[in-house]
C-alpha cells in the first residue's frame, strides 16, 4: 500500500539526545558520562542536498528560495503514536486501546489510506539502566504486548508489592505474536516485500491478516510499564521520524511524500528531552534538596517550564537553574528543534499536511490556548516528584503533570486548532475522533 517515492527519500535529520512517574524509580548514576551517539541512533545524519531542494532551501546559505509551500490535500496518513510506557500508564494505555477504533473507522470510511506506527517515551536516560529499561529510541515497536507480559514488561517493580498492569493488554489483545501475520509488502524506497514494523489499513487495505488493524493495534499499542520514568516523547519523536528517513533502519519508508504526518502523544508527565544528561548525575542546581540522592521528575519541570506566579510557559533553562543565556546553553533541547523537524518534513511533502496532537496533563474539557492556573501547594508530595501540582486528577488514571513544551509545541503549530485533550478523561474517543476528523477535513480541501 505504498504511494510515492520522492521528496522524502533524501531526507535525513539530525538529532541530540525520562519524568520520576507517580512511583517510578530509578537506578542512581555513579558518573557522568558525555553526550553522544546511541548504538543504531542516526545521531549523526544532516539534511540531504535532496531534502533541502525539495523544500525550497539554499544548501549554501540555510535560507528560503522558494517561500512557504502551501499544503496540498492528501487521502492519506502516516500516524506515529509516542506512548509513555512508565510505571504510571497502565490504565491510559488501556483507555487507548479500547479507544482506537474511534481514529481508524473514521479514516476507512472516507477512504484515507493509513499507516500506524508505534515508539515509546523512553528516549534513554542516565539514571534509567539501558538493561532495565530497554529504550526503543525512537525504534517503531510491533510486537504484541502478549508477548511483552510474558518477558515482564507489564510488572512495575518502582512499588512494594510490584504492580502487575497485564489487564492493560489482556483486556483487550489474547494473540501473541506468532498469531498475527503481517503482510510482506513494499515501500517508495524499497521494492523487495516485507513485513513492515507499522499497521497499515483504510483504503479498502490492510497489511494485517485474519483480523482487522484496531485488533492488531490493540496487541501493539499497550507499551507496558517498565520504561524510563523520565520521559521525553518529543525526543523520542524526533528520532523515530529521522530512523523513518535514514537508510537501513527498519522504519525507512514509513513516510509517504504525499501523505499527512500525524504525531500523537500520550503521556501523564511532562517534557524531560534533555542536551545537558548533567542535570541527572550531578548537577544538583534544579533538585529538590542537594542533598539527594537521586533527582525526581521535579528536576524536568524546572529545566524546561519558567513561572511567574500561577502563570507558567516553556522556557529555555541552564543546568544551573537560571534563565538560559542561549538554545545552545539550555538543559532540554529547544522547543525549536522540534518545531524545526517538524516543518522541514512539512516542506519536502509533494501533499499532506503535518499536526501534532496529544493526550496529556490539562483538565477535562480543556480548549487550546485557555489559561491553566498553576499551582505549587495543593499536593506537596506529588510538588516534590513533579515540581507542581496536578493538572488533572480522577479515580481510574491518577494525577497528571501538567503538560507544557508538548502542548504548547501542538498548539503553536496548529496554528490555533485543538490539539491537547486529558489523560484523566475516561474515554479517549473524543481525542481520537477530532484527530481522525481533521485529516479527513484536510482531504477533502
Amino acid at each position: 500500500m505504498d504511494r510515492s517515492p520522492g521528496l522524502l527519500l533524501g531526507l535525513a535529520l539530525s538529532l541530540a539526545g525520562c519524568g520520576f512517574g507517580n512511583g517510578d524509580t530509578m537506578a542512581e548514576a555513579t558518573s557522568p558520562t558525555n553526550p553522544g551517539t546511541e548504538s543504531g541512533d542516526p545521531t549523526s545524519a544532516t539534511a540531504s542536498a535532496t531534502a533541502a531542494t525539495a523544500s525550497g532551501t539554499d544548501t549554501d546559505t540555510g535560507t528560503s528560495t522558494t517561500g512557504p509551500i502551501e499544503p496540498q490535500p492528501s487521502d492519506a496518513v502516516d500516524i506515529l503514536f509516542v506512548i509513555d510506557d512508565s510505571g504510571s500508564m497502565s490504565d491510559e494505555q488501556a483507555i487507548l486501546s479500547q479507544s482506537i477504533s474511534a481514529l481508524l473507522d473514521p479514516l476507512a470510511n472516507a477512504g484515507i489510506s493509513y499507516r500506524v506506527g508505534i515508539t515509546t517515551t523512553d528516549a534513554g536516560n542516565p539514571r534509567c539502566p539501558k538493561a532495565d529499561t530497554t529504550p526503543p529510541n525512537g525504534e517503531l515497536v510491533r510486537s504484541s504486548c502478549v508477548d511483552r507480559v510474558a518477558l515482564g514488561e507489564f510488572t512495575f517493580a518502582g512499588v512494594d508489592p510490584p504492580l502487575d498492569a497485564s489487564f492493560a493488554c489482556t483486556d483487550y489483545c489474547a494473540s501473541p505474536d506468532n498469531s498475527i501475520t503481517i503482510t510482506p509488502t513494499v515501500t517508495a524506497v524499497d521494492d523487495q516485500a516485507k513485513a513492515r514494523p507499522w499497521i497499515e489499513g483504510g483504503a479498502g487495505d490492510s497489511n494485517v491478516e485474519g483480523m482487522s488493524p484496531a485488533e492488531a493495534l490493540r496487541c501493539y499499542l499497550p507499551q507496558g510499564v517498565a520504561g524510563c520514568g523520565f520521559e521525553s516523547p518529543l525526543e523520542a519523536m524526533h528520532k523515530a521520524l529521522s530512523r523513518a528517513a535514514t537508510p537501513g533502519e527498519a522504519s525507512y519508508g514509513f513516510l509517504r511524500d504525499d501523505a499527512s504526518l500525524l504525531v500523537l502523544i500520550v503521556t501523564d508527565e511532562t517534557d524531560c528531552s534533555y542536551a545537558d544528561q548533567s542535570i541527572f548525575i550531578d548537577n544538583k542546581a534544579l533538585w529538590n534538596d542537594p542533598d539527594d540522592p537521586i533527582p525526581t521528575s521535579a528536576v524536568c519541570w524546572r529545566a524546561g517550564v519558567g513561572c511567574e506566579g500561577s502563570s507558567c510557559a516553556p522556557e529555555d533553562r541552564s543546568a544551573n537553574g537560571g534563565a538560559a543565556g542561549s538554545e545552545a546553553d539550555a538543559a532540554l533541547h529547544p522547543l525549536s528543534r522540534y518545531s524545526g523537524l517538524l516543518t522541514e518534513i512539512a516542506a519536502a511533502k509533494s501533499a499532506g499536511k503535518v499536526e501534532v496532537r496529544v493526550i496529556a496533563g490539562v483538565p477535562s474539557g480543556y480548549v487550546d490556548g485557555a489559561a491553566i492556573p498553576f499551582t505549587f501547594n495543593d499536593d506537596p508530595e506529588f510538588v516534590d516528584d513533579f515540581g507542581v501540582d496536578p493538572a488533572c486528577a480522577s479515580n481510574l488514571t491518577g494525577k497528571a503533570v501538567p503538560s507544557m513544551r508538548e502542548r504548547v509545541l501542538a498548539e503553536d503549530f496548529a496554528g490555533g486548532e485543538r490539539t491537547t485533550y486529558s489523560i484523566c478523561d475516561s474515554d479517549y474517543g473524543p481525542a481520537l475522533t477530532a484527530a481522525a476528523g481533521s485529516i479527513i477535513a484536510f482531504s477533502e480541501g
